[in-house]
């Protein structure tokens, strides 16, 4: 079921990137930003105004119909104060941003709260009920059918719609699958008592909305507002890159890594292994791919979507330095999760907040690289905040992370510094952007291999001079991590198991 939920997922991922992308290409950065300044202004309205009414029935030990009821009620009225909203105030935004051509999409995209909270709570119930494999396949229909009609709208000549459109048919499909699916017809029969009982828990999930939201789409705003919806489609298609390197690379293993962690709360050795193991894989893969992004983007980016967005490839390598922070923070956001400890994740979502909005406003009077810059710059200022948290609160000295990542770090280096020196020969000698990439890609490939082939032979082979350099304690950790690896190829190439074979009675 986890599988369907993820690959589900990697599907509507991967449909949005190329409508965007395509969307992009066709429609040029002036009118995608008219697009995405509309979705986001949507979705500013929605997140402010959602009082999680349906995501606190996810919460509940026990659900009557009262609540059921209630709830269904306060997101169905909520729907239509937000449709409301927007039809009244989208003159007045348009003038406001200095966009006339906001407008007609923010009228259309009002009938997208009220399909949503029409469907809310179906949805909250099939989550409860645990039908992933529905929501999964729910996720892939409705994916492929909001994509053709943007591309369907593309095609007309119409790009400035295609997003709306598909965020408009995305809603309505997600909406009516959510009616017919989940068992629940409901009785809008509202009840003061169970708001009362649901609505402290509702405020929670607001506020953690709210504050998830800005911290997601902070920058976003700040680019559309200051400089201009191009800036915000430059910076959007950037962001969706790095997101979806992310999710291609490491997505699958941080999903691992949220399930098993929370069962091994009471087995600190294994829990530190298995937070090791991630690590090793994160490092592993995040660093190349972003020195690859570094190093490549002017090179891919003219070929994919022509000349008119170098601006997109200016921003990317800025947004790339966000790798070796980004490690730290998935694992020590896995770890306190891991840990049960909320309470930190939502101290650090506040001071993320708090970041974004103060680096934010400092990197927009530097264009739209200082904003890029900053939205590095945002991460790495968590560092020392949760750097004695993971020390206090999960056990795990933060250095051994550090230590983890160190054979990737180096290896990307030299991969880099490679890439780099060969890039103007290679550009002057070739003139297809696709050669000139095929050429960069396959030269980090085999450099990056070879050097991490031979940290792996030295972590093997002489694993006892390397534990030597280290404290006891950092010592001791890297012996677990090894002997975690050990077990998990042994188990892969069916070793354990044939040896257990043998010896059960």
């Amino acid at each position: 079921m986890t599988l369907a939920m993820i690959g589900a997922t990697y599907i509507d991922r991967m449909l949005r990137f190329l409508l965007l992308t395509i969307t992009g290409w066709a429609a040029g950065p002036s009118g995608l930003g008219v697009a995405l300044l509309a979705l986001l202004v949507t979705e500013l309205v929605q997140t402010l105004t959602d009082l999680g009414f349906h995501r606190s029935l996810l919460q509940e030990k026990r659900l009557r119909r009262a609540t059921v009821d209630t709830a269904f009620t306060l997101a169905a009225c909520n729907g239509f104060v937000i449709a409301a909203v927007m039809l009244a105030f989208a003159s007045p935004l348009a003038s406001l941003m200095g966009e006339p051509r906001i407008e007609p999409l923010l009228r259309l995209l009002a009938i997208v709260p009220v399909v949503t909270g029409l469907g809310q709570v179906s949805d909250a119930l099939l989550q409860r009920r645990k039908r992933f494999r529905l929501i999964a396949a729910r996720t892939v229909a409705t994916a492929v059918a909001a994509s053709g009609v943007g591309f369907g709208a593309i095609r007309q000549g119409s790009p400035d719609y295609a997003l709306v459109l598909s965020a408009l048919v995305q809603a309505c499909l997600v909406g009516g699958l959510s009616w017919v699916l989940a068992p629940y017809r409901p009785r809008p029969r509202p009840s003061g008592d169970e708001w009362k009982r649901i609505g402290p828990r509702s405020f929670r999930l607001w506020m953690s909305g709210i504050v998830g939201f800005l911290n997601n789409r902070g920058f976003d705003f700040i680019a559309g507002l200051s400089l201009g919806p191009a800036a915000l489609a430059a910076l959007r298609i950037g962001g969706q890159i790095v997101l979806l390197l992310i999710q291609v690379t490491i997505g699958p293993i941080l999903a691992v890594a949220y399930a098993v962690l929370p069962r091994l709360r009471g087995q600190p050795d294994r829990f530190k292994a298995e937070l090791m193991v991630a690590a090793l894989l994160c490092s592993t893969l995040l660093f190349p791919i972003f020195a690859g992004l570094f190093a490549l983007a002017d090179v891919v980016l003219p070929a994919v979507l022509g000349e008119k967005w170098n601006s997109l490839a200016a921003i990317l390598p800025f947004m790339s330095l966000i790798a070796p922070a980004l490690y730290y923070h998935v694992i020590m956001s896995a770890a306190f999760f891991g840990s049960d400890r909320n309470d930190l994740l939502l101290k650090i979502s506040i001071f993320e907040l708090i970041a974004t909005i103060v680096v934010g406003a400092i990197g927009s009077n530097f264009g739209i690289i200082g904003i890029a810059a900053a939205g590095s710059l945002r991460v790495y200022l968590l560092i020392p905040l949760t750097w004695r948290w993971m020390l206090r609160d999960v056990a795990l000295d933060p250095k051994i992370l550090v230590l983890i990542a160190l054979p990737a770090l180096i290896s990307t280096a030299v991969m880099l510094a490679a890439l780099m020196i060969i890039k103007p020969a290679v550009i002057e000698s070739f003139s297809s952007y696709w050669w000139q990439a095929t050429i960069m890609f396959v030269v980090g490939v085999i450099s990056y291999a070879a050097l991490m082939s031979a940290f792996v032979f030295v972590a093997i082979h002489h694993h006892k001079i390397v534990a030597t350099i280290f404290k006891d304690e950092l010592a001791a950790d890297l012996s677990n991590l090894r002997q975690s690896l050990t077990l998990k190829i042994r188990m892969f190439n069916g070793t354990d198991v044939r040896q257990r074979g043998t010896t059960s009675p």
